[in-house]
């Protein structure tokens, strides 16, 4: 999955594992999370820091990734 970072053309990539697949999405309900890069392009292998971002940008991308996280993940970290 990604994301267009800003106008500089830096995208946020979400690895997943085991993955999505096309042909069956539904077929691994759980999805972990394995890294989280930012680049220059889609997968141009350039990597840079958020820091670079602009702090609306990256609070809208933080805001992004979390809605990713189940309610119920919320109240297992907690217990």
């Amino acid at each position: 999955m990604t994301r267009t970072a800003n106008p500089h053309g830096r995208h946020v990539m979400v690895s997943l594992d085991p993955g999505i697949r096309v042909s069956a999405p539904g077929e691994h309900a759980v999805q972990r999370t394995v890294r989280v890069p930012l680049w220059t392009g889609l997968g141009s292998g350039v990597l840079h820091p958020f820091s670079e971002l602009d702090p609306v940008v990256l609070s809208e991308i933080l805001t992004d990734l979390t809605s990713l996280i189940e309610p119920a993940a919320d109240s297992e970290a907690t217990s």
